[in-house]
């Protein structure tokens, strides 16, 4: 057993390390900065009965260095009736009432808020996004501006945590810890994109205009908004120096419930492309690798056998494929990228 693990770890790490060399290396996904910044940002905070945890967010919130205008904070509610409403009108910030309550989750109520603020005409450089039960740095939307000044589309922050004291909530601290930390920060460098984490996070303006709204809507929306900047080739970053304190699960069975929803709904969005895009994402690996040890006519063979086995079965090959592709020698890259959209070879250009 011993051995088997062994083999196996050395397996994954080998694909890291052609991954590393092959992928993230030549990606050039960077924004372009824009010259239409015109400082205006809102805030959005999903609350439905967060009276217990929400003044403390609004507090932060007052306290910024770069001050956000109370009327540009948007707090989402279901009930007149929620006790939450009494402490948001204290603060003089906004209320949004849920339009239709029978959809219940988080993507829904920030799609509500969207389309009633884009209905009043009101334009945001960037939409900030958080939970109830967040606190903010005082420096938070000062180190995050910078980050909407250079262009991207998206931003994500530092996400630490409010409490520490079990060891459930401990674990589940190191978890984000590990995402942003040795997941996003390293994405971040080579401009690859990032996984976002359910909150303290930003999107440009421009982006939500053309959506019209807020279009993901499973229990996690967060996943599926990655899914769809990877695919779409959003920018991304990683700003570790606007810091977020975040509520962890204290109990175990609380932990495993909200765990098992995440990854319910990860494989809910995964399986209707999960086998056409790993397919074709190994075979393009594959021809990568082979076609820097063969010759021209080597690598050629491996992509059209790979072609014609794989990827007629895909609608489209995943972003990250594509990359790969881009990374081959001219005579595989010119069959793949064409499989994925990309008209002519063109090393380290991503597809649209």
């Amino acid at each position: 057993m011993t051995t088997i693990i062994s083999f196996l770890l050395i397996i994954y790490s080998l694909f890291l390390l052609v991954y590393s060399f092959f992928v993230m290396t030549r990606n050039n996904n960077s924004p372009k900065k824009s010259d239409t910044v015109t400082n205006k940002y809102c805030i959005l905070i999903p609350a439905r009965n967060e009276s217990q945890v929400i003044e403390q967010l609004l507090i932060s919130i007052e306290k910024q260095t770069k001050k956000i205008n109370s009327k540009d904070v948007y707090i989402i509610v279901e009930s007149k009736e929620d006790p939450t409403v009494e402490i948001v009108k204290k603060h003089n910030m906004n209320i949004i009432y849920r339009k239709d309550l029978t959809k219940k989750r988080k993507g829904y109520a920030l799609d509500d808020a969207i389309k009633e603020i884009l209905s009043k005409n009101k334009k945001y450089d960037a939409y900030f996004i958080f939970d109830a039960d967040n606190i903010l740095d005082k420096n938070y939307i000062k180190e995050m501006i910078n980050s909407i000044e250079e262009g991207y589309d998206i931003g994500i922050s530092y996400r630490n945590t409010k409490n520490s004291s079990t060891l459930v909530a401990a674990s589940s601290a190191l978890t984000f810890s590990m995402i942003n930390t040795i997941g996003n920060q390293l994405k971040s460098k080579y401009t690859n994109n990032l996984t976002i984490s359910g909150t303290g996070y930003y999107i440009k303006g421009s982006l939500v205009e053309d959506w019209q709204g807020f279009p993901f809507n499973t229990l996690t929306e967060d996943y599926e908004l990655t899914l769809y900047s990877t695919l779409n080739n959003l920018t991304t970053t990683y700003n570790e120096k606007a810091i977020f304190y975040d509520e962890q699960p204290d109990s175990f069975k609380v932990s495993m419930k909200q765990r098992t929803r995440w990854v319910t709904s990860t494989i809910t969005l995964v399986r209707p492309v999960a086998g056409s895009s790993v397919m074709c994402c190994a075979a393009s690996i594959s021809c990568a690798v082979l076609g820097s040890a063969l010759n021209a006519n080597g690598a050629s063979t491996c992509c059209k056998v790979s072609a014609a086995v794989v990827w007629p079965q895909a609608s489209r090959c995943s972003s990250m494929a594509c990359r790969v592709c881009m990374c081959m020698p001219q005579s595989c890259g010119t069959r793949c990228g064409s499989t994925c959209g990309v008209s002519s070879w063109q090393p380290n250009t991503p597809p649209l």
